[in-house]
């Protein structure tokens, strides 16, 4: 159960995440991202023999972008830090270097930037099992805000009629069963939904904090 709720209203929440969004872009521009690669190339429905010729594709896609990312941002994770600013920014210039971002670290610099205005957003992870896909569960890293008290992360229809998403990865400030139905189309690409799950996608926990 999630203890610290923001409480602004519908309207209010999307403002919020809109300036936060505005800020990012003024910060880091368009930043590339792998996983919209391997979107882009199977957003499409193909017939199933033609899915071996796009395959090789999106695996490039994956293989460049773990290529790049590669020992330093697992440094990132891994290393120790002085603070969660500390390890918040050297994710920021990490990405800016790169030029490459995918939804887990929007999702940090999100967050990150939201509490920086005195709102309490959480982060969740949505996972679509499809029918017939190349990737038969993709999942997606996004922010929430305006949460209602006793929400779970793990239960949409316990976040409230004033929750909205804010992704930078998308760029949406959106109501939140607005932005899931968002997500349900990018993530099965039009395939028969098997299941959707929803997780704790908090990141920064995983950050290695001197004295914590």
């Amino acid at each position: 159960m999630i203890n610290f709720i923001s409480f602004g209203s519908l309207r209010e929440n999307k403002i919020a995440g809109e300036k936060v969004l505005r800020d990012l872009r003024q910060d880091f521009g368009y930043l590339q991202s792998g996983t919209r690669l391997q979107q882009k190339v199977f957003s499409h429905t193909f017939p199933p023999k033609y899915i071996h010729l796009l395959r090789p594709i999106a695996d490039r896609g994956s293989a460049l972008n773990r290529e790049l990312y590669g020992s330093e941002r697992r440094g990132i994770f891994q290393g120790t830090h002085n603070s969660l600013d500390e390890a918040v920014e050297a994710i920021g210039k990490l990405v800016k270097k790169l030029g490459i971002a995918n939804c887990g670290e929007y999702s940090i610099l999100v967050q990150h930037a939201l509490e920086k205005r005195g709102l309490d957003p959480q982060n969740f992870k949505m996972i679509v099992d499809s029918l017939g896909g190349p990737d038969p569960s993709p999942d997606h890293f996004a922010t929430v805000i305006g949460l209602k008290k006793g929400a779970r992360l793990d239960s949409p229809k316990t976040w409230g009629n004033q929750a909205v998403v804010v992704d930078a990865w998308s760029g949406i400030s959106m109501e939140a069963r607005a932005a899931i139905d968002h997500y349900l189309k990018i993530l099965s690409g039009g395939r028969p939904i098997l299941g959707i799950s929803f997780l704790d996608g908090n990141l920064t926990k995983f950050f290695k904090i001197k004295g914590l």
